[in-house]
């Protein structure tokens, strides 16, 4: 496949004369259309090959679990997002199908880029991840003239119930939720926008779309029973760019396998649990860091949390937290007392290290192997 850098591509595009119908007959449905790199936050980023059925079907698979988005042509949106992720970029292209003005950010560090966006563009729409509205929360420019939203898309990162309901009552529009990854497109399940949300879910598979939790001895699980997640759909990758043996190891009988742990409800909602490479092994029992940190963010005096295991021998690791102060005067036996509170022992994290901000990805990330490389280094 030939590589053009974007200038080239715009004036190839600018001479080009031919009927639009000329080129959509010329469309191959399994044909690769992406080479869309992963995000690389567990280990390294590898190539992913995208065909244009997958990226075609997956917007026509959101939109029929969120229709409202059909009505809102020539509605703006400010996308903060990197468009070389595949979050920002299927944003991108499903609002450019529909007709939404799209106001890119370059960067949103610091958060003050946005503020001329919103203040200027006045949007309707805004995806985003958990940390971007968290912070952006905080912002007292944010909070003194808050944009009245009508859509406001969450991905990438598990949603804290809290910070979509207090995003919610800030904006006046109800956070979507979804789960995906870039083998997947970008999307698996999302949970409508109506009566049938469930909160702190990843909402149901999409249409056309099936999920399924592998546990251990390589059985299909049962409701309520955790297990690694695994997918089939349309929008499921061809295969790692040149990488054959991760292709075939990342398949399980005609279903691909996530890397994530999770489970499914009885009404057939998925839940999140955690990355499987995260899980930390304490004394013999599996600590799962997403558990941890939603009791550690919840802690008074902290800003933002995060915990992550530290090789503790061969064989075993110790949960450490991270954590950036809102109260300067917070300290490490407060939140060890917080944690004791509602979490059994062994997933207590035993030492607590105070830190200026927390690794995060373009997109916004928590990168839990850069705490571990720092510390241990």
């Amino acid at each position: 496949m030939p590589h053009v850098r974007l200038e080239q591509a715009i004036k190839q595009g600018s001479a080009c004369t031919a009927e639009v119908s000329d080129y959509t007959r010329a469309l191959n449905p399994d044909r690769d259309t992406i080479y869309q790199y992963s995000g690389g936050t567990t280990g390294a980023s590898k190539g992913v090959r995208l065909t244009e059925a997958g990226l075609v079907t997956n917007i026509d698979q959101f939109l029929a679990l969120a229709p409202g988005l059909r009505e809102m042509e020539r509605e703006t949106m400010v996308l903060a997002l990197p468009v070389y992720h595949v979050f920002g970029l299927l944003a991108s292209v499903m609002s450019i199908r529909h007709g939404v003005h799209i106001v890119l950010i370059p960067s949103p560090r610091p958060l003050s880029n946005l503020k001329a966006a919103f203040a200027k563009f006045q949007p309707k729409l805004f995806p985003g991840v958990n940390t971007l509205f968290a912070k952006l929360m905080e912002e007292p420019w944010f909070k003194a003239n808050p944009p009245e939203l009508s859509l406001t898309i969450s991905g990438a990162a598990a949603l804290d119930p809290v910070v979509g309901e207090n995003w919610c009552e800030m904006t006046g529009a109800k956070v979507i939720e979804g789960y995906g990854m870039t083998e997947a497109t970008t999307l698996l399940s999302m949970n409508p926008p109506d009566e049938r949300t469930k909160p702190g879910s990843a909402g149901l598979p999409l249409p056309g779309t099936q999920i399924a939790i592998l546990k251990d001895d390589q059985t299909f699980a049962s409701p309520g029973e955790i297990g690694e997640i695994v997918a089939q759909g349309p929008q499921i990758m061809s295969g790692y760019l040149n990488r054959p043996d991760e292709t075939r190891a990342s398949q399980f009988g005609g279903w691909m396998r996530t890397g994530d742990i999770g489970k499914l409800d009885e009404q057939g909602y998925l839940h999140i649990v955690d990355r499987a490479k995260d899980m930390v092994l304490v004394g013999g029992f599996n600590v799962f860091p997403n558990e941890v940190d939603e009791v550690l963010n919840a802690c008074p005096g902290v800003l933002e949390a995060a915990s992550a295991g530290i090789a503790k021998g061969a064989c075993e690791e110790e949960l450490h937290a991270f954590v950036v102060r809102r109260d300067i005067s917070l300290s490490a036996e407060d939140v060890s007392d917080h944690c004791a509170q509602y979490l059994t022992g062994y997933k207590r994290p035993r030492k607590v290290h105070f830190v200026e901000e927390l690794p995060k990805s373009p997109i916004g990330k928590i990168l839990r192997r850069e705490l571990k490389e720092s510390y241990s280094a």
